[in-house]
């Protein structure tokens, strides 16, 4: 894989609320066919919130092509999402929809926090392991960019 560095792993609140009546594929943001990541790679956000599988609930999309800034949104409709930290994992593989024949993991550097509060940015690196932990403050559709 041709790998460039995850520079910021970013989560954001875009509707604070009591429900979430948004299904994931109704969201504004567009799908793509091609690449994420260099050439013939895929970008997924792996979360109790979104999903523990390589598919369209949990890809990263490019906004613009050539942009180089992808983007997930999701709604956090459980109570025990905001109540708890979310697992995740962040993770790229050569397959989209799939586990490919190569994965990679990114992780905070060495020494951050696995928690993130969000709205909260962090630095990404290539990583042996993924995992972290998402505290939402409430209820509603979120973005991670």
């Amino acid at each position: 894989m041709n790998h460039r560095p995850i520079r910021l792993l970013a989560f954001s609140l875009l509707l604070a609320g009591a429900g979430c009546g948004a299904h994931p594929d109704a969201e504004l943001v567009g799908r793509s066919q091609s690449a994420v990541l260099g050439s013939d790679t895929f970008l997924y956000l792996l979360c109790n919130a979104t999903s523990w599988d390589a598919n369209d609930r949990s890809l990263l999309v490019e906004t613009t092509p050539g942009s180089g800034v992808f983007k997930l949104s999701y709604p956090i409709a459980d109570d025990w999402l905001v109540n708890s930290p979310d697992n995740c994992s962040v993770v790229e593989t050569n397959q989209r929809d799939g586990w490919g024949t190569t994965q990679t993991r990114y992780a905070f550097s060495s020494g951050e926090s696995p928690l993130v509060v969000v709205p909260d940015s962090r630095h990404l690196t290539v990583a042996q392991s993924s995992s972290f932990q998402v505290k939402y403050p409430a209820k509603g559709q979120f973005t991670q960019t």
